[in-house]
């Protein structure tokens, strides 16, 4: 098996992250289960950073053998570790997983839609459609098309209604700060992924101070098409730098655990305002973040390494 070695002429310095750059003639290095062996001990970088090269520090010998995947620097030969995340990314809905506030948007939906003369019962219907955009749940619950412009105000109503409601209430949920701390410091890349908009994203993230815990917020306004379709999570994932196998979704509505197995990834169910039999095939079946910890949540992730298919819901 050939062997390559690099010294100190490789020009990366100790340890450092280097871009890929163009290739150079020593193609010899590439070759499948080529042995290299570096004058320096191997550091293990930090696996979410997939984008960079990782160049070995410059110390006394310590050969090693591992499997490299070749990319070619504009200083010579750079090894990095084939794509492998130690730690999933975790993607959050905000509505009824970070903030408990199910309870609330039902009953600003019920004042709207007595204004408007409707029957139809909020905490029902929520049921049903929670995680769909305002407009479309809205849409829903009439028997005529209803143009967009109108839908777009009546979802403005009831937004305003739900933070006259919410107002003094708006708090994390249990055990929500600890554990996003945990898996801060355990390694793993998380983002937010809503069907809400900006200044709602504000209201909740930026008055409870959460938006610090997030490398990647995605909301309404950066997708096409809220869940069940896909997009909102594949967009987190695409942000973070993470294939969708590798990410696992916290949903507590059954249309956003849809969406997750659509996009390819697994889902922990947080039942804030549905029954666990509700949902599909979680990971992990919680009603808040207490007593959860990123070694609990990897053994689940692990324990199930294929995602589920997509229900007929």
């Amino acid at each position: 098996m050939p062997t390559t070695s690099l010294g100190r002429g490789s020009g990366a310095g100790p340890g450092r992250w280097a871009n890929a750059g163009p290739a150079s003639s020593t193609a010899a290095a590439s070759k499948a289960g080529a042995r290299v062996r570096f004058k320096g001990r191997e550091t293990v970088p930090p696996w979410h950073r997939l984008g960079q090269r990782y160049c070995p520090p410059r110390s006394p010998i310590q050969p090693f053998a591992v499997k490299f995947r070749r990319c070619l620097g504009p200083q010579g030969p750079h090894f990095s570790p084939a794509p492998s995340l130690l730690q999933p990314a975790l993607i959050f809905d905000m509505d009824g997983v970070i903030v408990d506030n199910t309870a609330y948007q039902a009953r600003a939906f019920q004042l709207l839609f007595r204004d408007l003369g409707l029957t139809t019962n909020a905490r029902a219907l929520l049921k049903r459609l929670n995680g769909m955009p305002a407009t479309d749940i809205l849409a829903s619950v009439f028997r005529h098309p209803v143009p967009a412009k109108q839908l777009k105000e009546y979802a403005a109503q009831r937004e305003f209604l739900y933070r006259t409601l919410y107002w003094d209430k708006r708090r994390a949920t249990a055990g929500l700060i600890a554990f996003l701390q945990a898996a801060r410091a355990a390694g793993h890349p998380i983002g937010l992924g809503t069907g809400s908009g900006g200044s709602t994203l504000s209201y909740l993230l930026d008055h409870l101070a959460l938006r610090q815990y997030f490398d990647v917020v995605v909301g309404e306004d950066d997708v096409s098409k809220g869940k069940p379709h896909p997009d909102t999570f594949a967009v987190v994932a695409k942000k973070l730098g993470v294939a969708p196998a590798d990410c696992i979704v916290f949903e507590d509505a059954v249309l956003g655990e849809q969406a997750a197995y659509r996009a390819g990834m697994r889902c922990v169910a947080v039942t804030s305002s549905l029954p666990a039999k509700a949902f599909q095939a979680p990971l992990l079946i919680i009603k808040d973040f207490t007593g959860l910890t990123p070694a609990g949540l990897l053994a689940a992730w692990q324990a199930q390494p294929v995602g589920p298919r997509p229900g007929r819901r």
